[in-house]
């Protein structure tokens, strides 16, 4: 008997004989396999470069976030999703955008100097006031704006004190 036929045995008579038993058996012997592979894992490829002479190709690996990090780190991506949400374009901007192109439209067919060009002229302007006022963010939009803003340079900063101080310890190379 070879090693993986006393295993199976062994297991067979731990388990039972039935099918429920070859069932757990195959469990136990996957779970041995994957619990393996995760310790003797194998060197993973982060990415593939083609350097000419006297270019170079820098790694930066940080080192494990701290809790202040992490925090920070989750209310960017909190704030980035709530500004991405509040600056979708709306009905009315869309609207006023193509009120504005319309009326641009129509003044670049009229006669320059005609009643008709002063008229579409000022209907031109008064959408492209619309327009303006429809655009303008909102106070939500700039506090979220300069919260996000806030955040990033926090984190930034951070993240940066962090790498010097893991450079000064010696455990980057």
């Amino acid at each position: 008997m070879n090693g993986s036929d006393i295993g199976t045995w062994l297991l067979g008579r731990l388990f039972g004989g039935g099918p429920v038993g070859g069932l757990a058996a195959r469990g136990v012997t996957y779970l041995g396999q994957e619990l393996r592979e995760s310790i003797n894992r194998s060197d993973q490829r982060v990415a593939t470069v083609r350097l000419q002479p006297g270019e170079s190709y820098t790694v930066t690996a940080y080192p494990k976030p701290t809790r202040k990090i992490r925090k920070l780190s989750k209310r960017q991506e909190q704030l980035v999703g709530e500004y991405r949400s509040q600056t979708k374009a709306t009905r009315s901007q869309l609207r006023a955008a193509r009120r504005l192109k319309r009326a641009q439209r129509r003044l670049d067919r009229a006669r320059p100097g005609s009643k008709r060009y002063l008229k579409r002229e000022r209907i031109e302007t008064q959408r492209g006031l619309d327009f303006d006022r429809a655009m303008r963010p909102s106070r939500k939009q700039v506090r979220t704006a300069t919260e996000l803003d806030r955040v990033s340079r926090e984190l930034q900063r951070l993240r940066q004190a962090q790498l010097r101080q893991a450079r000064r310890s010696g455990s980057t190379r």
